[in-house]
C-alpha cells in the first residue's frame, strides 16, 4: 500500500507478495453496497493458471479470497478480465480461455455462493472452427449484471466490434457486433465499457476501434470509437476520432464522456490521447496530450470533476553507479475539467543493486469512502545481483487522498494570448490557459484567412501559417465563451 498526497507525492508504500510467476491485476472495484474492495489477479505456476478473487474492507483488512486454477494441460491459456460480488454475496469471475488446438477463444463465467461453493461454470464458444470471444473488459455490478466486450470472431465473417450483457442467471439480454468494413479481418474490438449505474435500465458506454473511415480523415485504418447503448442494446450516438487509435478508458459521470486512448499519429501508437465529450449527445468538448510513450490503463473521475488517469510510461532511473536507466513506470496523472493538467507523478524507485529492467503499471482506480482513493498494480524488477539475474514480481494497492488541488470549484483561468515566436515563419505557436474552442486569424484588412492543422499539447496550441503572405495578423481564439486577440507577423 501506498499514501500519496494531493500534489502526487509518495508518502508511504507496501508491497504485496506474490507467491506464483507473472501477476498482474486484472480488475478492481469498489462495491459501495457492501463496502467491500474487489481484487482480482492472475498468476501463474510451472503446473497451472490461476485467478485470485481478494476481498478486503475500506481499511484494507482482508476478508475473503477466492483461487479458482486451470492446468496447463487441460488449457493452452486463461486469462480473468472480471471479478464482483452481488447484494446476495454471490462472487463473480469472467475469463476466456484457450482450446487445446489454439482455435479458438471461449468466454467462460463462474460463480461462487456465499458458502463457497462453486454454483455455476459456463462457457459460450464460437459457431464454427476458427470462431470465439476475445474479451477486453468485463464489469459486473452490484445486481448480478454482467456485461463482456471485445472483439467477436466468425470464420467466415471477420471480426466485430462486440459487447454483451448476461443477468444474473447468466441469460443474454442482447449482443452487439458491428463492422464499418464488412467481413473485415481488422482490429475491430471494444477495448472499455462503462455501466453508468446498478439498475436494471443502466445505459451503457463502450470505446474502442473500428477499422474504416473516420471524420475527417483521408484514408482507411484503425481508429478510436466512443458510443452509448441504452440497456437493451439500441445505439443512442457515436463519436469517431482519427487521431485516436484505440480509446482504452470510458467513463460517464457529471454529464460528460472521459476517455483514454493511444496516439494515431506515430506507428508505434505510444503517448496518451485524452478526449471528453457530452454525454447527452457525444459532440466534442476538448482533447488534450501525454507524451513519455505513456499507455493508458485506467481512469477515474472524481466529485469536483477532475480526474486520474492511471497506466504505465517511459521514465529514467539514476543508478547507484551513476548511469541512467530508462525503465518503464508507474503512470498517474490529474487533469482539471477544464484539461489542465494538474500533476504527474513520479514513482520513487529504491534500488540497492543494478537493475538491468523494470515495468511497473496501474492497473486500476477506484474510488472508496471519505475521499479517499484506491488503485492497484503490479511490477517486474530484474536485477543482477553479483553476476546472478534475479527477478521480483510483486502487486500493490495505492491508497491516495483528496487535497486542496481538487476542492472546491475550479476558477477560470485569466485568459493571456503568449505568441512565440512572433515574428513568425512555418508554425505558430501560443499558450493559453483556459480551453481555446475556436480560432480565427484575419488580416489587418479584416479578411479571414484559411487556418491550417491545429495540434494542441495541454495548454500549448500550434498552428500551421506556412501558407500566409509576408505581414502582420491577428489571431483571434475563443476562450471562457469570449473572445480574445493577439497580433503576430508573418515573415
Amino acid at each position: 500500500m501506498a499514501l500519496i498526497d494531493s500534489s502526487g507525492t509518495t508518502v508511504h508504500q507496501i508491497e504485496l507478495a506474490v507467491a506464483d510467476s507473472n501477476p498482474k491485476v486484472v480488475a478492481f472495484s469498489i462495491d459501495t453496497i457492501t463496502q467491500h474492495l474487489c481484487i482480482t489477479e492472475q498468476s501463474e505456476s510451472n503446473s497451472a493458471y490461476y485467478m485470485h478473487l481478494k476481498v478486503f474492507d475500506y481499511n484494507l483488512n482482508y476478508m475473503d479470497s477466492l483461487t479458482w486454477g486451470v492446468t496447463k494441460s487441460s488449457s493452452l491459456g486463461i486469462e480473468v478480465f472480471g471479478g464482483g460480488i452481488d447484494t446476495a454475496n454471490n462472487k463473480f469471475i469472467v475469463y476466456r480461455s484457450k482450446d487445446m488446438f489454439d482455435q479458438m477463444w471461449n468466454r467462460s463465467i463462474c460463480r461462487k455462493n456465499a458458502a463457497g461453493v462453486i454454483k455455476n461454470n459456463i462457457v459460450k464458444i464460437g459457431q464454427a472452427a476458427n470462431d470465439g470471444f476475445y474479451i477486453n473488459q468485463v464489469v459486473i455490478t452490484p445486481t448480478g449484471n454482467i456485461y463482456i466486450a471485445g472483439t467477436r470472431k466468425e470464420s467466415l465473417y471477420g471480426n466485430f466490434f462486440y459487447v454483451e450483457r448476461l443477468n444474473a442467471n447468466f441469460t443474454t439480454i442482447f449482443e452487439v457486433k458491428d463492422q464499418l468494413v464488412l467481413n473485415s479481418i481488422d482490429n475491430n474490438h471494444v477495448s472499455s465499457i462503462h455501466v453508468t449505474n446498478a439498475t436494471a435500465n443502466s445505459p451503457v458506454l463502450v470505446g474502442g476501434t473500428l477499422y474504416g473511415l473516420a471524420p475527417g480523415d483521408t484514408m482507411v485504418r484503425c481508429h478510436g470509437v466512443i458510443r452509448t447503448y441504452t440497456s437493451n442494446g439500441v445505439l443512442k450516438w457515436n463519436f469517431q476520432n482519427y487521431e485516436v487509435r484505440d480509446y482504452k478508458l470510458v467513463k460517464n459521470r457529471f454529464s460528460h464522456v472521459y476517455a483514454a486512448g493511444t496516439n494515431n499519429k506515430v506507428p508505434s501508437g505510444l503517448d496518451t490521447k485524452i478526449t471528453r465529450l457530452h454525454s447527452k449527445d457525444g459532440t466534442l468538448d476538448w482533447n488534450r496530450y501525454y507524451e513519455n510513450k505513456s499507455i493508458p490503463i485506467c481512469l477515474e473521475v472524481e466529485a469536483d470533476k477532475s480526474f486520474l488517469i492511471g497506466g504505465e510510461k517511459q521514465s529514467k532511473l539514476t543508478l547507484p553507479s551513476g548511469a541512467i536507466l530508462k525503465v518503464r513506470s508507474y503512470m498517474l496523472i490529474r487533469y482539471s475539467k477544464t484539461g489542465k493538467r494538474l500533476y504527474d507523478y513520479e514513482h520513487a524507485w529504491e534500488v540497492s543493486n543494478e537493475p538491468t529492467s523494470i515495468q511497473a503499471a496501474i492497473s486500476d482506480i477506484a474510488t472508496g469512502y471519505n475521499q479517499f482513493y484506491y488503485a492497484a498494480g503490479s511490477s517486474r524488477v530484474i536485477q543482477n545481483n553479483s553476476g546472478v539475474i534475479a527477478t521480483f514480481d510483486s502487486t500493490s494497492v495505492i491508497q491516495f487522498t483528496n487535497g486542496s488541488l481538487r476542492t472546491g470549484d475550479e476558477i477560470p483561468a485569466e485568459v493571456s494570448l503568449n505568441i512565440r515566436p512572433n515574428p513568425a515563419k512555418g508554425s505558430l505557436l501560443f499558450t493559453c490557459e483556459s480551453q481555446v474552442t475556436d480560432l480565427i486569424i484575419y488580416s489587418m484588412a479584416g479578411q479571414i484567412m484559411k487556418t491550417e492543422s491545429i495540434d494542441q499539447d495541454g495548454i500549448t496550441y500550434t498552428c500551421n501559417i506556412g501558407h500566409l503572405s509576408p505581414g502582420t495578423y491577428v489571431l483571434r481564439v475563443m476562450a471562457n465563451k469570449t473572445w480574445h486577440t493577439s497580433k503576430f507577423v508573418k515573415e
